[in-house]
């Protein structure tokens, strides 16, 4: 049964053929099989049944909708379960152990994006604002080099970036679209590689962004020279 996941070979299909030749048969075969046997043979019948009869919600609709009169009401969705509640079970059992799609790594990307992008926008901006402030007052005091003033800058910079990050990710996990992953889809390598590569992109581009102070320092530079000079 470990090859049910591929394409099993014809001697499997005999073997499967001869267990299954009628339903109380078939009943019996299923009931023997192993728990891991059976979420493979699972897998494999709800991807079949997914490829051959994909359901959309206004498929869903229609088909309930025993009269046609336009509204389903809760006897006739009763009824459309019952008939059909063995095919969704075995459709979400092949989601469940089948690798995550493409929408579903886009919005982990996306989960995984926001909060790294917030704190890397004010892990640099702060750290730059403070690092000038700091500088200019407790560096001209203490005769303090302009690593150490940056190195204080910084502290503050990633202990506010921290709890910003944890604050926003709370707020904004609500509005952000669930990838909606089983364990085992959270487990896969794509995944994994998903969530790394989201998080890395979001904390470069809010690092980007959060270099907006060195604009104003310029400026500021070419002030103090002027009246330098």
């Amino acid at each position: 049964m470990a090859l049910l996941g591929r394409r099993a070979p014809s001697a499997l299909r005999r073997r499967l053929g001869t267990h299954c030749g009628d339903t109380k048969t078939a009943d019996r075969y299923v009931d023997g099989l192993a728990p891991k046997e059976f979420k493979r043979l699972a897998a494999s019948v709800g991807r079949r049944l997914q490829k051959e009869h994909p359901m959309s919600s206004r498929a869903i609709a229609k088909e309930a909708d025993a009269n046609s009169d336009g509204v389903v009401t809760r006897e006739e969705l009763q009824q459309w379960w019952k008939r059909r509640a063995p095919t969704l079970l075995a459709v979400s059992a092949a989601a469940a152990t089948g690798p995550p799609t493409r929408d579903q790594l886009m919005k982990l990307g996306l989960v995984a994006a926001v909060p790294c992008f917030t704190f890397g926008f004010l892990d640099n901006a702060i750290m730059l604002v403070c690092g000038e402030a700091i500088e200019g007052s407790l560096g001209v005091k203490f005769g303090l080099s302009a690593m150490a003033c940056a190195a204080m800058g910084n502290v503050v910079a990633d202990t506010t970036g921290q709890v910003s990050g944890g604050t926003v990710d709370t707020m904004l996990r609500p509005v952000l679209p669930a990838p909606r992953l089983s364990e085992a889809q959270r487990a896969s390598r794509a995944a994994s590689l998903t969530h790394a590569v989201g998080g890395a992109v979001g904390i470069f581009v809010g690092c980007v962004f959060g270099s907006f102070p060195l604009l104003f320092y310029e400026e500021r530079q070419d002030d103090d020279d002027g009246g330098v000079a």
